[in-house]
């Protein structure tokens, strides 16, 4: 799966996006778990409107998976705090590796 990086305006990686393609969570949920390292803390209900579809932990550090606005072509993955930019690459890399089979 593509990943594209997000950087802050001093250069340093705060996250990726991947492409949206109407992915429902359970499916987004069913990815990450097939990546070595992650494990899903939490889901979003189904017909929430929460934009975080999804909270998972990497080589014990906390992701969110979300939608802003709650209309993108596009979901973030990142967090509201502060991750070392060798870290998120670490999961962008390993998303890239991983097949994608979505089933929704």
């Amino acid at each position: 799966m593509k990943t594209f990086l997000l950087n802050s305006e001093q250069g340093i990686c705060k996250g990726f996006e991947i492409k949206n393609n109407f992915i429902s969570t359970s499916a987004i949920s069913r990815f990450i778990i097939r990546i070595p390292g992650c494990n899903v803390i939490s889901k979003r209900k189904v017909f929430s409107n929460n934009e975080i579809h999804l909270t998972f932990n990497y080589k014990e550090t906390e992701f969110q998976v979300w939608e802003p606005f709650g209309d993108n072509s596009r979901l973030h993955i990142g967090s509201d705090k502060e991750i070392n930019e060798k870290i998120i690459l670490s999961l962008s890399n390993a998303i890239q590796k991983t097949k994608c089979y979505f089933i929704f």
